[in-house]
């Protein structure tokens, strides 16, 4: 990074936004959105600590991320064809610059953020699956299999609360007269997936319960349970786009994931609610990590401990409190020690 920023630098500043009151010109400036960011280099998050200037309200890098548009030009970001892309650093002052979680723009859904226009939420989920249509592609042309695999079951996370259907599978794909909805499911994601059987493990350490997880379909991860999956199974490597440590757990993903529903599910075929992965994080931290109250208390309920501490003496509530997991961190007050409290 150091030589290209001895390079001259050309900077596009996104200073305010200037609304359109013509609809053609305003559908042209939103899907304008993916060419600007996709030609940065180095994609900056100006998020200082400072007050409204109406309402004195604290402003910072949580508010930031809960603005549907900054939501939606991340996104354009992580999903840049850029082949010189470098990083996404966060500035919040002079002197306190920082290099941004890969895994944020997961935590923080387009469709789940605040827009003061209702309709922008709809208009932008057009955009959205264009990109996502257009990086599938890409990790085709580029053979990256294990990347494709990630974007193509994470997308009911990045088009949730948004009308927009799933990108199909772009791998040939044969028609089936399955008339079992469950082995009809199954077949159509090994398919879609690329994999020919429902226990092979991939040369990164990922089964296809391990990306079933990501998607979250309950009907499909019976499926591949019922083909002798192992419900406790993890993944065999950290990854470094959605920053899941060796050892995460399908249960783990689909908590971190708000695949409520799914881990239920996986619960009831009697998933290990205390199992640690490669950093000794249980599910329970996974869970504040995505700030998943509810994921979080189904666990509590199913046994699952909140003592445990992770690889660097962190708590679930010490993890929430580092990720910014608000509403976990409120669940967690009332049964949390006071010492440890202190120490946020």
């Amino acid at each position: 990074m150091h030589d290209k920023l001895a390079d001259r630098l050309f900077v596009w500043y996104d200073y305010f936004c200037c609304p359109q009151a013509n609809v053609a010109h305003r559908q042209s400036a939103i899907d304008s959105i993916p060419a600007y960011v996709g030609r940065c280099q180095i994609f900056c998050i100006l998020c200082p600590h400072v007050r409204h200037a109406n309402d004195n309200t604290l402003l910072n890098k949580h508010t930031w991320a809960e603005r549907g548009w900054c939501r939606l030009e991340r996104a354009a970001r992580e999903l840049s064809l850029h082949p010189d892309s470098i990083a996404t650093i966060e500035i919040h002052s002079a002197t306190h610059q920082v290099l941004s979680n890969t895994f944020d723009w997961v935590r923080c859904p387009v469709g789940e953020g605040s827009f003061s226009e209702e309709t922008d939420r709809e208009r932008v989920g057009e955009v959205l699956c264009d990109m996502i249509k257009a990086k599938l592609q890409h990790y085709l042309d580029e053979e990256d299999l294990h990347n494709y695999r990630l974007l193509l079951n994470t997308q009911a996370v990045h088009f949730r609360n948004l009308s927009v259907r799933s990108v199909e599978s772009l791998l040939p794909h044969t028609c089936s007269d399955e008339q079992d909805p469950a082995s009809f499911a199954l077949g159509q994601f090994l398919e879609q997936n690329g994999f020919a059987n429902a226990v092979e493990r991939n040369d990164v350490g990922w089964t296809p319960l391990c990306y079933a997880a990501l998607a979250g379909d309950p009907l499909v991860l019976a499926a591949l349970l019922q083909q002798r999956a192992n419900v406790n199974d993890g993944i065999g490597r950290q990854d470094p786009i959605l920053q899941f440590a060796a050892g995460t757990s399908v249960l783990d993903i689909c908590v971190c994931l708000h695949h409520n529903n799914a881990a239920r599910m996986l619960i009831d075929f009697s998933a290990d609610v205390q199992q640690k992965d490669g950093l000794r994080a249980t599910a329970a931290h996974w869970a504040c990590v995505g700030n998943n109250v509810e994921g979080l208390q189904l666990l509590r309920i199913a046994g699952c401990s909140l003592g445990d501490r992770a690889l660097f003496g962190e708590l679930p509530f010490g993890l929430a409190c580092a990720m910014g997991s608000v509403r976990c961190i409120k669940e967690l007050l009332p049964v949390t020690d006071r010492q440890e409290r202190k120490k946020r």
